[in-house]
């Protein structure tokens, strides 16, 4: 339930319900937290995969620099590279993410919480 008032005609207000009823919709409470469990995996290593790639770019001047223009044009970072970077991490993130909501799903709460 999403608590937004009548008087509300903001465009966000409206997508927001019209999101939260869809998603209510269409699953249940615990694929729900499946789907969040994944999609944290997924935005931790998309993160991880940027800032890997941004490091690179930076470094990768300061070698050119040092190897005194010999290694000029040889390390560089095509479009093949970071589309390949992205797709190792999200396959990272599925293989992280996917058995332990399914373990999550299977559990029951009290279970869970005996855990920790």
């Amino acid at each position: 339930f999403i608590d937004v008032g009548t008087n509300e005609n903001a465009v966000w207000a409206h997508l927001v319900t019209k999101i939260a009823g869809f998603v209510a919709k269409v699953m249940s409470p615990r694929m729900l937290l499946i789907v969040l469990r994944i999609l944290k995996a997924v935005t931790i290593c998309f993160s991880a995969v940027l800032m890997g790639l941004l490091v690179t770019a930076l470094i990768i001047p300061a070698i050119e620099i040092m190897s005194g223009g010999i290694l000029e044009d040889t390390v560089s970072i095509s479009l093949e590279i970071v589309l390949g970077g992205f797709l190792i991490g999200l396959l990272i993130a599925l293989m992280s993410a996917v058995v332990p909501a399914y373990q999550a799903l299977r559990l029951r709460v009290v279970d869970a919480l005996r855990e920790g």
